[in-house]
């Protein structure tokens, strides 16, 4: 908690001065009232935030991809698979980062293909297919459904940009010059850390997300679909275990709690979309290589 407490401080920090300064230069903002924000923007802005957490270990320890080699190859291996499967694997640097936090046990997309896991839940997590399900739900709110709408934006993307506008009162083309020319994004950083509780997806998009993972790995060979009712088993098992990649997605609310009744339907949901889907591979879970590659190789 003190740990959070002081990350919020110094982005808080950060947050203010930036929106004192940018707030100087909107009136600029709007030559557009709708400017577009491309593919690239949206790999750019994944780049740098993904850099930003890593040249910052002081308030974003992170695990370095040269001190576990055998943690990201295995990452790697697993995020080629799930990126394949978006509409634009050939467009975003995909690419996961581990947190340093046993603490939090929590999964996250940021635009661009990145994904960034705690250890918490890496330690929480028994099999390689429980991981790549993790990571296939969470490609769902990276990916954009059609690049040809002017407004089409990938789900995580178009939260933050909602965020962002709403929280400092600045135009999207505000929100674009900090992408593109790295103006400043700690402003976008403090927006995600001061509004946790907004970045958060209706019942039905997780429920989408969810079935992506499941028909991805549905028609594989190496992994069994069933990863995510794992974790979801887990948290019933144990009331006192605070998952915090389920509580950020909740039902339409604003202070999360998923209802007993909610699990209840995400597993049924689930459930059903294992026996609707025509899985080729039911048994294998990718335990030893889960263990070696990931278990083991943990401080």
């Amino acid at each position: 908690m003190k740990q959070e407490l002081k990350y919020l401080v110094t982005i808080g920090i950060i947050l203010l001065m930036s929106i004192n300064y940018y707030s100087c230069k909107c009136t600029d903002c709007d030559d557009d009232p709708n400017p577009i924000l491309t593919v690239e923007n949206e790999r750019n802005l994944g780049n740098k935030l993904y850099q930003f957490i890593v040249d910052n270990p002081n308030i974003y320890p992170s695990f370095a991809t040269e001190d576990y080699p055998e943690m990201y190859y295995y990452l790697d291996m697993l995020m080629f698979n799930v990126a394949t499967t978006t509409q634009v694997y050939d467009k975003y640097d995909w690419q996961a980062l581990i947190l340093d936090d046993d603490a939090s046990i929590n999964v996250f997309a940021l635009p661009g293909g990145k994904i960034i896991i705690t250890s918490g839940m890496l330690r929480l997590l028994t099999e390689g297919s429980q991981l790549i399900s993790v990571l296939a739900h969470e490609a769902y709110y990276t990916d954009r459904e059609d690049r040809n709408t002017r407004d089409d934006l990938s789900k995580v993307m178009d939260k933050l940009k909602k965020i962002f506008l709403a929280s400092t009162g600045l135009g999207t083309s505000v929100f674009i010059d900090i992408i593109e020319d790295n103006s400043d994004l700690s402003t976008i950083l403090a927006v995600i850390n001061t509004a946790k509780n907004e970045i958060s997806y209706d019942y039905t998009v997780v429920q989408k997300a969810d079935s992506l993972a499941i028909q991805m790995l549905c028609h594989n060979y190496v992994f069994a679909a069933d990863g995510t009712l794992d974790i979801i088993m887990m948290a019933e098992n144990n009331p006192n275990l605070d998952i915090i990649w389920l509580d950020n997605r909740p039902p339409s609310s604003s202070n999360f709690s998923f209802p007993s009744n909610t699990i209840q339907t995400r597993q049924d949901f689930l459930n059903t979309q294992l026996l609707e889907v025509e899985c080729v591979n039911n048994l294998f879970q990718g335990n030893e290589n889960y263990q070696d590659y990931i278990v083991n190789q943990l401080p």
